[in-house]
């Protein structure tokens, strides 16, 4: 990109159905919380969803999860 270097740092969250979710939005939360797992662990690596992780809440992922999902959904004028 113009001489310019760019480093990415992947997470990777990973839910896997029927364990995790059976239907689509259970499915979607429980990758997502395994997501935040992956961040909070220093990025540049992946998780697997555990139900501790539901039980803590999850509750400071509910803001980034809320601005993502009106991303995802957003459509051109």
């Amino acid at each position: 990109m113009n001489g310019v270097s760019v480093r990415t740092s992947p997470s990777i969250g990973v839910a896997v159905f029927p364990d995790h979710g059976t239907v689509q939005d259970r499915l979607y939360k429980s990758s997502d919380l395994a997501l935040y797992e992956a961040k909070r662990m220093g990025g540049n690596t992946w998780c697997w969803y555990k139900a501790r992780m539901a039980a803590n809440g999850g509750s400071e992922n509910t803001a980034a999860s809320t601005m993502q999902n009106e991303i995802l959904n957003r459509r051109p004028g």
